[in-house]
């Protein structure tokens, strides 16, 4: 799977990721939020996320609403 380099993150920003992500390992990604000191978000998906869409579409308004 892939395991960085990752980019930095802009100022305001949330880490989404899948537990059963079979590409980015969930290490690699708690190691990364760690380092940028953002919030980390794991939902019972894939690396696609595609089953927790309505929960993406959530945060994303909560996030919008923050700016």
């Amino acid at each position: 799977g892939y395991r960085g380099p990752f980019p930095a993150l802009p100022p305001v920003a949330e880490v989404i990721h899948g537990w059963r992500d079979d590409l980015i390992p969930i290490e690699s990604i708690t190691r990364y939020c760690g380092e940028q000191r953002c919030q980390l978000t794991v939902l019972d998906a894939e690396h696609d996320l595609n089953s927790e869409l309505p929960t993406l579409v959530a945060h994303f308004s909560r996030l919008l609403n923050t700016l």
